[in-house]
Protein backbone atom coordinates (compact mmCIF):
# COMPACT_ATOMS: atom_id res chain seq x y z
CA UNK A 1 0.00 0.00 0.00
CA UNK A 2 1.43 3.36 -0.85
CA UNK A 3 0.17 5.37 2.09
CA UNK A 4 -2.34 4.96 5.47
CA UNK A 5 -4.63 7.38 3.24
CA UNK A 6 -5.40 5.96 -0.45
CA UNK A 7 -6.53 8.76 -2.80
CA UNK A 8 -6.25 11.04 0.35
CA UNK A 9 -2.76 12.47 1.07
CA UNK A 10 -1.81 15.62 2.72
CA UNK A 11 -0.02 17.00 -0.05
CA UNK A 12 -3.24 16.82 -2.15
CA UNK A 13 -4.98 18.47 0.50
CA UNK A 14 -6.48 21.66 -0.99
CA UNK A 15 -9.59 24.46 0.48
CA UNK A 16 -12.06 21.73 -0.79
CA UNK A 17 -11.06 19.84 2.19
CA UNK A 18 -12.04 22.58 4.35
CA UNK A 19 -14.97 23.61 2.60
CA UNK A 20 -19.03 22.85 3.92
CA UNK A 21 -20.35 21.75 0.47
CA UNK A 22 -24.15 22.00 -0.98
CA UNK A 23 -25.44 19.03 -3.48
CA UNK A 24 -27.46 20.94 -6.02
CA UNK A 25 -30.00 18.18 -5.10
CA UNK A 26 -30.93 20.26 -1.70
CA UNK A 27 -32.76 22.82 -4.09
CA UNK A 28 -36.13 22.53 -5.40
CA UNK A 29 -34.98 25.00 -8.26
CA UNK A 30 -33.27 23.43 -11.29
CA UNK A 31 -31.76 26.53 -13.14
CA UNK A 32 -28.09 26.78 -12.43
CA UNK A 33 -28.32 30.81 -12.35
CA UNK A 34 -31.07 30.81 -9.68
CA UNK A 35 -29.20 28.11 -7.67
CA UNK A 36 -25.86 30.39 -7.63
CA UNK A 37 -28.51 33.68 -6.81
CA UNK A 38 -29.97 32.13 -4.18
CA UNK A 39 -26.25 30.85 -2.92
CA UNK A 40 -25.16 34.21 -2.60
CA UNK A 41 -28.10 35.73 -0.69
CA UNK A 42 -27.68 32.73 2.03
CA UNK A 43 -23.15 32.93 1.85
CA UNK A 44 -22.87 29.82 0.31
CA UNK A 45 -20.28 29.52 -1.42
CA UNK A 46 -19.73 25.74 -2.28
CA UNK A 47 -21.77 23.62 -4.38
CA UNK A 48 -21.74 20.11 -5.96
CA UNK A 49 -23.56 19.57 -8.95
CA UNK A 50 -25.50 16.44 -9.68
CA UNK A 51 -28.69 14.69 -10.91
CA UNK A 52 -31.10 15.79 -11.45
CA UNK A 53 -29.28 18.94 -12.62
CA UNK A 54 -28.42 18.45 -16.40
CA UNK A 55 -25.95 21.53 -17.45
CA UNK A 56 -26.72 23.03 -20.51
CA UNK A 57 -23.70 25.00 -23.09
CA UNK A 58 -24.75 27.94 -21.29
CA UNK A 59 -25.34 26.77 -17.75
CA UNK A 60 -21.65 25.62 -18.46
CA UNK A 61 -20.35 29.11 -19.40
CA UNK A 62 -22.18 30.69 -16.43
CA UNK A 63 -20.43 28.27 -14.09
CA UNK A 64 -17.00 29.01 -15.47
CA UNK A 65 -17.75 32.76 -14.90
CA UNK A 66 -18.67 32.26 -11.32
CA UNK A 67 -16.08 30.42 -10.35
CA UNK A 68 -13.62 32.43 -8.69
CA UNK A 69 -16.45 33.42 -6.28
CA UNK A 70 -17.56 29.95 -5.83
CA UNK A 71 -15.91 26.52 -5.12
CA UNK A 72 -17.91 23.71 -7.20
CA UNK A 73 -17.50 20.12 -7.37
CA UNK A 74 -19.13 17.95 -10.31
CA UNK A 75 -21.27 14.25 -8.96
CA UNK A 76 -22.21 11.54 -11.51
CA UNK A 77 -24.35 12.03 -14.34
CA UNK A 78 -24.43 16.17 -14.61
CA UNK A 79 -24.27 16.94 -18.20
CA UNK A 80 -28.00 17.12 -20.50
CA UNK A 81 -27.96 13.98 -22.85
CA UNK A 82 -30.15 13.69 -25.72
CA UNK A 83 -29.46 10.08 -24.71
CA UNK A 84 -31.93 8.40 -21.82
CA UNK A 85 -29.77 5.55 -19.87
CA UNK A 86 -29.30 4.28 -16.54
CA UNK A 87 -25.07 5.60 -15.78
CA UNK A 88 -23.29 2.41 -15.38
CA UNK A 89 -19.57 2.06 -15.48
CA UNK A 90 -19.78 -1.74 -14.90
CA UNK A 91 -22.44 -2.19 -17.58
CA UNK A 92 -22.54 -5.19 -19.94
CA UNK A 93 -24.14 -3.52 -22.07
CA UNK A 94 -21.82 -1.68 -24.85
CA UNK A 95 -23.94 1.08 -25.52
CA UNK A 96 -24.71 2.09 -22.08
CA UNK A 97 -21.11 1.57 -21.25
CA UNK A 98 -20.08 4.03 -23.58
CA UNK A 99 -21.90 6.39 -23.01
CA UNK A 100 -21.63 6.56 -18.90
CA UNK A 101 -17.58 6.61 -19.92
CA UNK A 102 -17.82 9.06 -22.54
CA UNK A 103 -19.66 11.28 -19.94
CA UNK A 104 -17.07 10.48 -17.59
CA UNK A 105 -14.17 11.73 -19.31
CA UNK A 106 -16.34 15.00 -19.95
CA UNK A 107 -17.06 15.68 -16.78
CA UNK A 108 -13.23 15.13 -15.63
CA UNK A 109 -12.61 17.74 -17.79
CA UNK A 110 -15.12 19.83 -16.82
CA UNK A 111 -14.32 19.65 -13.73
CA UNK A 112 -10.58 20.39 -13.95
CA UNK A 113 -11.98 24.15 -16.09
CA UNK A 114 -13.64 24.56 -12.79
CA UNK A 115 -10.89 24.21 -10.24
CA UNK A 116 -12.59 21.45 -8.85
CA UNK A 117 -10.04 18.34 -7.04
CA UNK A 118 -12.10 15.66 -7.24
CA UNK A 119 -14.64 14.12 -9.18
CA UNK A 120 -17.63 11.25 -7.98
CA UNK A 121 -19.38 8.74 -9.61
CA UNK A 122 -21.84 6.10 -8.31
CA UNK A 123 -20.61 2.56 -7.86
CA UNK A 124 -22.13 -0.05 -10.16
CA UNK A 125 -25.13 -1.74 -11.02
CA UNK A 126 -25.91 -5.21 -11.81
CA UNK A 127 -28.79 -4.63 -13.74
CA UNK A 128 -29.99 -3.54 -17.12
CA UNK A 129 -33.26 -1.69 -16.69
CA UNK A 130 -35.34 1.58 -18.32
CA UNK A 131 -34.06 4.64 -17.89
CA UNK A 132 -37.54 5.36 -15.03
CA UNK A 133 -36.37 3.17 -12.54
CA UNK A 134 -34.15 4.37 -10.21
CA UNK A 135 -35.93 7.60 -10.05
CA UNK A 136 -39.51 6.64 -9.98
CA UNK A 137 -38.26 3.08 -8.37
CA UNK A 138 -40.56 1.42 -10.82
CA UNK A 139 -41.38 -2.50 -10.18
CA UNK A 140 -38.97 -4.83 -12.03
CA UNK A 141 -40.66 -5.52 -15.40
CA UNK A 142 -39.51 -7.83 -17.87
CA UNK A 143 -37.05 -5.63 -19.49
CA UNK A 144 -35.25 -5.52 -15.91
CA UNK A 145 -32.19 -7.98 -16.81
CA UNK A 146 -30.06 -9.42 -14.17
CA UNK A 147 -25.84 -9.43 -14.98
CA UNK A 148 -23.87 -11.82 -12.86
CA UNK A 149 -22.02 -9.93 -9.99
CA UNK A 150 -18.49 -11.06 -10.05
CA UNK A 151 -18.83 -10.57 -14.10
CA UNK A 152 -19.88 -6.74 -13.34
CA UNK A 153 -17.31 -5.88 -10.76
CA UNK A 154 -14.57 -7.13 -13.47
CA UNK A 155 -16.03 -4.96 -15.97
CA UNK A 156 -16.27 -1.83 -13.00
CA UNK A 157 -12.65 -2.88 -11.97
CA UNK A 158 -11.55 -2.38 -15.57
CA UNK A 159 -13.66 0.30 -16.83
CA UNK A 160 -12.41 2.56 -13.28
CA UNK A 161 -8.92 1.30 -13.71
CA UNK A 162 -9.12 2.90 -17.33
CA UNK A 163 -10.73 6.23 -16.11
CA UNK A 164 -8.56 6.76 -13.19
CA UNK A 165 -5.22 6.78 -15.66
CA UNK A 166 -7.66 9.33 -17.32
CA UNK A 167 -8.46 11.86 -14.74
CA UNK A 168 -4.32 11.12 -13.63
CA UNK A 169 -3.11 12.94 -16.81
CA UNK A 170 -5.60 15.27 -16.32
CA UNK A 171 -4.72 15.86 -12.85
CA UNK A 172 -7.83 15.34 -10.38
CA UNK A 173 -8.75 12.74 -8.23
CA UNK A 174 -11.81 10.23 -9.44
CA UNK A 175 -13.98 9.11 -6.37
CA UNK A 176 -16.21 6.29 -5.82
CA UNK A 177 -19.96 6.44 -4.01
CA UNK A 178 -21.07 3.43 -2.27
CA UNK A 179 -23.86 2.08 -2.98
CA UNK A 180 -27.12 1.64 -0.90
CA UNK A 181 -29.54 -1.16 -1.03
CA UNK A 182 -32.67 -1.78 0.74
CA UNK A 183 -34.68 -4.54 1.73
CA UNK A 184 -36.72 -4.66 -1.67
CA UNK A 185 -33.83 -4.74 -3.58
CA UNK A 186 -32.93 -7.94 -2.26
CA UNK A 187 -33.33 -10.86 -5.01
CA UNK A 188 -34.21 -14.06 -3.09
CA UNK A 189 -32.77 -12.18 0.86
CA UNK A 190 -29.43 -11.41 -1.85
CA UNK A 191 -27.83 -8.50 -2.88
CA UNK A 192 -27.89 -9.14 -6.49
CA UNK A 193 -28.08 -5.87 -8.11
CA UNK A 194 -25.26 -3.32 -6.43
CA UNK A 195 -21.65 -3.27 -6.20
CA UNK A 196 -19.79 -1.15 -3.32
CA UNK A 197 -22.57 -1.53 -0.67
CA UNK A 198 -20.29 -3.41 2.22
CA UNK A 199 -16.98 -2.91 3.77
CA UNK A 200 -15.75 -6.01 2.52
CA UNK A 201 -16.58 -5.15 -1.23
CA UNK A 202 -15.39 -1.86 -1.20
CA UNK A 203 -11.72 -2.73 0.71
CA UNK A 204 -11.41 -5.61 -1.90
CA UNK A 205 -12.02 -2.77 -5.13
CA UNK A 206 -10.01 -0.03 -3.66
CA UNK A 207 -6.94 -2.40 -3.44
CA UNK A 208 -7.48 -3.98 -6.62
CA UNK A 209 -7.28 -0.51 -7.72
CA UNK A 210 -4.17 -0.08 -6.04
CA UNK A 211 -4.21 4.09 -6.58
CA UNK A 212 -3.25 6.54 -4.46
CA UNK A 213 -5.96 8.63 -6.76
CA UNK A 214 -8.95 6.56 -6.15
CA UNK A 215 -11.00 7.49 -3.40
CA UNK A 216 -14.28 7.29 -2.06
CA UNK A 217 -17.21 9.69 -1.19
CA UNK A 218 -19.20 7.68 1.74
CA UNK A 219 -22.94 8.26 1.39
CA UNK A 220 -23.97 8.20 5.19
CA UNK A 221 -27.63 7.92 3.86
CA UNK A 222 -26.84 5.00 2.28
CA UNK A 223 -24.88 3.63 4.94
CA UNK A 224 -27.35 3.65 7.19
CA UNK A 225 -29.91 1.79 4.82
CA UNK A 226 -27.65 -0.61 3.25
CA UNK A 227 -26.31 -1.64 6.70
CA UNK A 228 -29.74 -2.21 8.42
CA UNK A 229 -30.48 -4.42 5.20
CA UNK A 230 -27.44 -6.48 5.05
CA UNK A 231 -26.84 -6.44 8.79
CA UNK A 232 -23.39 -5.01 9.49
CA UNK A 233 -22.54 -2.41 11.72
CA UNK A 234 -22.22 1.14 10.08
CA UNK A 235 -19.52 2.54 12.58
CA UNK A 236 -17.16 -0.50 12.16
CA UNK A 237 -17.88 -0.15 8.29
CA UNK A 238 -16.41 3.66 8.99
CA UNK A 239 -13.46 2.06 10.52
CA UNK A 240 -12.51 0.01 8.03
CA UNK A 241 -12.77 2.75 4.66
CA UNK A 242 -11.70 5.70 6.67
CA UNK A 243 -8.38 5.05 5.19
CA UNK A 244 -9.90 5.85 1.71
CA UNK A 245 -12.47 8.65 2.59
CA UNK A 246 -11.97 11.75 0.13
CA UNK A 247 -15.32 12.76 0.75
CA UNK A 248 -19.43 12.25 2.93
CA UNK A 249 -22.52 13.03 1.49
CA UNK A 250 -24.54 13.88 4.70
CA UNK A 251 -28.14 12.92 5.58
CA UNK A 252 -30.57 11.38 7.01
CA UNK A 253 -33.34 8.73 6.90
CA UNK A 254 -35.32 6.34 8.92
CA UNK A 255 -32.78 3.36 7.97
CA UNK A 256 -34.79 1.34 5.35
CA UNK A 257 -35.12 4.41 2.40
CA UNK A 258 -32.73 6.88 1.09
CA UNK A 259 -35.16 9.40 1.98
CA UNK A 260 -32.57 12.56 2.14
CA UNK A 261 -33.80 14.12 5.25
CA UNK A 262 -32.20 17.24 7.56
CA UNK A 263 -30.06 16.08 10.05
CA UNK A 264 -29.55 17.09 13.85
CA UNK A 265 -27.08 16.56 16.77
CA UNK A 266 -29.26 13.32 17.33
CA UNK A 267 -28.40 11.91 14.28
CA UNK A 268 -26.18 8.52 14.26
CA UNK A 269 -22.74 10.19 12.16
CA UNK A 270 -22.89 13.04 14.50
CA UNK A 271 -20.04 11.44 16.98
CA UNK A 272 -17.73 10.18 14.32
CA UNK A 273 -17.77 13.68 12.46
CA UNK A 274 -14.74 14.93 13.87
CA UNK A 275 -12.97 12.04 12.81
CA UNK A 276 -13.33 13.02 9.31
CA UNK A 277 -13.04 17.29 9.77
CA UNK A 278 -10.25 17.16 7.07
CA UNK A 279 -12.13 15.73 4.08
CA UNK A 280 -14.89 17.51 1.92
CA UNK A 281 -18.52 17.10 3.49
CA UNK A 282 -21.61 17.50 1.33
CA UNK A 283 -25.18 18.26 2.83
CA UNK A 284 -27.18 16.09 0.24
CA UNK A 285 -30.97 16.37 1.85
CA UNK A 286 -33.96 17.10 -0.78
CA UNK A 287 -35.91 20.11 -1.35
CA UNK A 288 -34.84 21.44 2.09
CA UNK A 289 -35.51 24.96 3.42
CA UNK A 290 -32.37 27.23 3.14
CA UNK A 291 -32.88 27.29 6.82
CA UNK A 292 -32.74 23.92 7.15
CA UNK A 293 -29.69 23.47 4.92
CA UNK A 294 -27.76 26.39 7.06
CA UNK A 295 -28.67 24.61 10.27
CA UNK A 296 -26.98 21.57 8.89
CA UNK A 297 -23.80 23.39 8.19
CA UNK A 298 -24.00 24.58 12.00
CA UNK A 299 -23.97 20.78 12.72
CA UNK A 300 -21.30 20.38 11.32
CA UNK A 301 -19.09 23.20 11.84
CA UNK A 302 -20.11 22.21 15.47
CA UNK A 303 -18.65 18.74 15.00
CA UNK A 304 -15.56 19.81 13.50
CA UNK A 305 -13.32 23.04 12.88
CA UNK A 306 -14.73 23.78 9.04
CA UNK A 307 -14.93 26.95 7.55
CA UNK A 308 -17.63 28.78 5.44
Amino acid sequence: MAGLRRGFSNAGRTDTMKQVFFSTQNFEEKNVGAILKQCRKYGIDALQLGPPIALTVKERETLLRHKKQFSFLLHNLVFRSRDSFIFNLGSLDKKILELSIRHCKKAIDFSKSLGASFFSVHSAFCFNAEPGYLSNKRKRSNSFIYYRKEKVYDKFLEVVKSLNVYALSVGIKFVLENNTLSRSDLVDGNNRIVLLADDKEIVRFIRDIDSDNIGLLIDLGHLNVASNTLGFDKYKFMEKVNPYVVALHLSDNNGCFDEHLVFDYKSWFFPILNEYRDRCMIIEGRHLATEELLKCRDVIMKATDKVY
